[in-house]
């Protein structure tokens, strides 16, 4: 694993980098690492960007899905940023502030509507830069918020403006706001909101007013035109596609997409390789905002909305969300900088921090990308099941796992032991098979989770279910079967529904094709 220490939720993960005379080259040990990571189909593609003062470098590796077809991704594609979209959050507060919009010492609750309010024990105190660099108090999550998912894959759709106010207003702080850092996606949902209502706007309106534009960073955005929806790269979990993620009232937390060309151009004014009318906001956002105590667990302070390492000369953020991964740092002394984009959630091993740390430090180490090797379809077939808790299912000749209580699928690895492993952020699953001795079908499931004791799941048969359909519109008629797939499911045919003969067998993952001839058949699954 990565030596930087790494910052959870949405995701964060950190970086550094060597000074340059030339434009700059993404290492070959890199690039070998991004291939194994879409080879051994951890994700489906990545983008990563290097820029200095002397130019940009880009390698493109995979495509922007895991369908067979799907183009190959580039610097144009757009890719969820996550929790990068909190810098871009704390640049429109710079950038306000120099403006004399606001003060980073105004409190949060004067600018919410009136009958608002702030949460108890010292809520009206917090200030929008307390905001910014994480020190107000307000939790990662609401608590109130679990309690509005229908997707687990989606766990900020839901969640409106009078919820996010219901919150403010029975929440107490844990403790005195700018006593202490606690990484928060509701004090930045909160920044982003209350900026906006400032200037009667909203927030991605007055976020492309007042930085997107003057930067000419026009494929950055939250809701998306029709020719960026054209390019979206969307989320996944290995083979399993996620839905777009959204943030709704918390967007300014983590709502915004953008391709890798764009946020080049970002590093490229944060560094002062190119400037503009808001680069002293830029340069204000990256300075000290909150000192940590230098620990192993905090080995880094607190900008406005930026990680600052190696006491500021390093400055980073990164995010994750349930689909895609981002990374963006840089170094001030060297003006070298990185940006990373992947269309997959950030687990070991198909993270991408690593990659981001070594493009900018090749001291920094590379996590190990575990070699994958395909299961063998006759072995997938006997596994493929319903086990009550859990079922195995296939998705582009790959084993999936499927939670029917909380509708999720994860992509399954051959974990080299008989078994399947399922990697996902704080979730470390290992399953294993009982096989039944004579025909080698797959009769109960041990599952262990994150570590914990293994739980025997034992498999429930269904029948089979025939279906039959006109071909292509028209004659002859295809039979499908729906069933257990292990199993050959004998047919027979009948002319009068008295008389069956036997017709062969079907199973799941073929289709047969019948003409009628003259006179009707009728079609059924032999009993067993």
């Amino acid at each position: 694993m990565t030596s930087r220490f790494v910052v959870p939720l949405i995701l964060y993960w950190l970086g550094c980098g060597p000074a340059s005379a030339a434009p700059p080259v993404v290492p070959e040990a890199v690039k070998l690492r991004a291939r194994q990571k879409v080879d051994n189909g951890y994700i489906p593609g990545l983008v990563i960007c290097m820029v200095n003062p002397d130019g940009r470098s880009y390698y493109r590796y995979g495509r922007v899905s895991q369908a067979p077809g799907s183009p190959a991704t580039d610097e144009m594609a757009l890719y969820e940023i996550a929790s990068v979209s909190k810098t871009f959050t704390s640049v429109l507060l710079a950038q306000m502030v120099a403006a004399g919009d606001v003060s980073l010492t105004d409190t949060a609750g004067s600018l919410l509507p009136i009958g608002v309010q702030m949460p108890g024990n010292g809520g009206d105190a917090i200030t929008l830069e307390q905001l910014a660099n994480h020190s107000s108090g307000l939790p990662s999550t609401p608590p109130n918020l679990p309690a509005t998912i229908t997707d687990f894959t989606n766990q900020f759709e839901n969640y409106s403006t009078d919820l996010f106010y219901e919150f403010l207003g029975q929440f107490t702080l844990p403790r005195t706001p700018g006593s202490q850092f606690e990484y928060s996606n509701a004090g930045m949902g909160l920044l982003g909101h209350i900026l906006a209502l400032s200037q009667n706007s909203d927030y991605e309106t007055l976020l492309r007013e007042r930085v997107l534009d003057p930067l000419g960073m026009f494929d950055t955005a939250i809701e998306l035109d029709p020719f960026q929806k054209s390019r979206r790269a969307p989320g996944h979990h290995g083979v399993v596609e996620r839905p777009p993620f959204e943030m709704n009232s918390l967007r300014a937390a983590g709502g915004i997409k953008s391709t890798a060309a764009d946020l080049a151009t970002y590093l490229e004014f944060q560094l002062g390789i190119r400037s503009g009318p808001i680069s002293p906001a830029l340069e204000r956002s990256h300075q000290l905002s909150f000192d940590l105590p230098d620990t192993p667990g905090t080995p880094y302070d607190l900008g406005l909305g930026w990680w600052l390492w190696d006491g500021g000369d390093l400055v980073q953020h990164g995010g994750d969300s349930f689909g895609s991964t981002a990374f963006i740092g840089f170094r001030q002394s060297t003006g070298t900088g990185v940006v990373v984009l992947s269309n997959n959630r950030a687990h070991y091993p198909a993270g991408i921090s690593d990659l981001g740390f070594h493009c900018l430090d090749t001291s920094e180490l590379l996590d190990e990308v575990p070699a994958t090797t395909p299961v063998p379809e006759a072995k997938l077939h006997k596994m493929i099941g319903d086990y009550g808790t859990v079922r195995i299912e296939s998705l582009l000749g790959r084993p999936v796992l499927f939670v029917p209580s909380q509708q999720l699928r994860y992509t399954a690895y051959d974990n080299m032991t008989g078994g399947l492993a399922t990697p996902d952020i704080g979730l470390d699953i290992l399953m294993g098979f009982n096989y039944h001795p004579t025909s080698g079908d797959a009769i109960s499931l041990s599952y262990r989770q994150n570590g914990g004791q293994p739980i025997t799941f034992t498999r429930i048969r269904h029948p089979g279910q025939l279906s039959i359909a006109l071909a292509a519109g028209a004659l002859p008629i295809r039979l499908t079967v729906e069933g257990e797939g292990d199993r050959d499911y004998p047919l027979e045919v009948s002319g009068d529904l008295k008389e069956w003969l036997p017709s062969g067998t079907l199973n799941v993952w073929g289709e047969r094709e019948e003409p009628l001839g003259d006179g009707t058949k009728y079609f059924r699954i032999r009993e067993p």
